[in-house]
């Protein structure tokens, strides 16, 4: 529904009455954008839950080092290099429209990365038949899938989409209006 927007309201469309004759919970529109404004409201309230949140995932990473397997320990650097990442780009985040929803994501990659990581040492500790494949499973997702959440956060490429997002709507480059 958020992408589709105010089509999801209009019956000439067609498209609400599919999404009415489904069997699943309907997702409302603005959820994101609700999810990202309290992650930023959150971020910067007194309570500091990024803090609080950082500590965690830093806690997890030093207790799972020495439970994991070598080939798992270049991963956990990985996400330890994106949590570090994620504290200064939320400051940013306030004057860029495009940052606020890609720290959300990576917020949530990181988390994923985190429990498998924990899952993984549990794993390794107690020497389960499953402890290498949960290894791999911790490192697949770091290595495949944190990429592309810590380039959603890079400040270079939102940038450039913000020019391109402007030359898609204003015609290629914007006069000063002074």
């Amino acid at each position: 529904m958020m992408a589709l927007g105010g089509q999801g309201y209009m019956e000439e469309t067609e498209i609400a009455r599919l999404i009415r004759d489904q069997l699943v919970e309907r997702v409302w529109e603005g959820t994101g954008a609700v999810l990202t404004t309290d992650l930023l409201r959150a971020a910067g309230g007194d309570d500091q839950p990024l803090t609080h949140w950082i500590t965690w995932v830093r806690g997890v990473i030093h207790k799972s080092k020495l439970a994991v397997t070598s080939a798992s320990q270049t991963a956990t650097a990985r996400l330890d290099e994106l949590v570090g990442s994620l504290a200064a780009s939320f400051g940013s985040s306030r004057g860029n429209p495009l940052l606020a929803p890609a720290l959300l994501d990576a917020v949530g990659y990181a988390t994923a990365g985190v429990l498998l990581l924990e899952h993984a040492a549990w794993s390794q500790s107690r020497m389960t038949s499953q402890s290498s494949v949960d290894c791999v499973a911790f490192e697949r997702w770091i290595l495949e899938e944190l990429p592309r959440a810590a380039a959603l956060t890079s400040e270079d490429i939102l940038a450039s989409r913000i020019a391109t997002d402007q030359a898609f709507v204003f015609g290629g480059t914007i006069p000063a209006r002074l």
